[in-house]
């Protein structure tokens, strides 16, 4: 008998429901982690869930026991400059671009990036791309300093681009 078998069938047999609904929830995770190669739906949540754009604190929350590293390929980019839907330019001198591992919102909602970026103004447009196989999901954030010295991030805009699948 194999092993996964044989816990299952001793964690019913001692009636261990703690045991038998830890291994259920770890099947529901691995099920909808492998659907993201298959479901569009799914693979759109998970990639929302990376950019803070669930449409709810709930949805989001749900999704917290499923791993996330290295899921997607992530990238960021930020200028001091408020640009709107333009372009950003990549030769003003605050430009800053690189890849990031995983939930690259973190890196103006905290973390070591944010620091470093900001020139004597504290504001800025913020823009971070999350994509998987054809699916591109690109977020942009202006960040803007308020009279008391916090900063206001606010979500510009959420665009889906699709790629060519090769």
């Amino acid at each position: 008998m194999v092993r996964p078998a044989k816990l299952i069938a001793e964690s019913y047999r001692q009636k261990d429901w703690f045991a038998l609904s830890l291994l259920f929830v770890a099947l529901v995770i691995s099920c909808w982690i492998v659907s993201i190669l298959f479901s569009q739906t799914t693979r759109e949540q998970a990639m929302r869930r990376f950019q803070l754009a669930s449409p709810s604190f709930p949805a989001w929350a749900a999704m917290a026991p499923v791993p996330s590293m290295y899921n997607f390929e992530n990238s960021v980019q930020f200028t001091n400059e408020m640009v709107g839907d333009a372009p950003i330019d990549s030769d003003h001198e605050s430009w800053f671009a690189c890849p990031v591992n995983h939930f690259p919102a973190r890196c103006v909602t905290f973390g070591e990036f944010s620091p470093h970026w900001f020139a004597e103004q504290k504001h800025g447009t913020f823009e971070m791309s999350t994509k998987f196989r054809e699916s591109e999901l690109i977020g942009r954030w202006e960040i803007k300093e308020q009279p008391d010295g916090t900063l206001l991030v606010q979500r510009y805009s959420e665009n889906w681009v699709q790629h060519d699948a090769q």
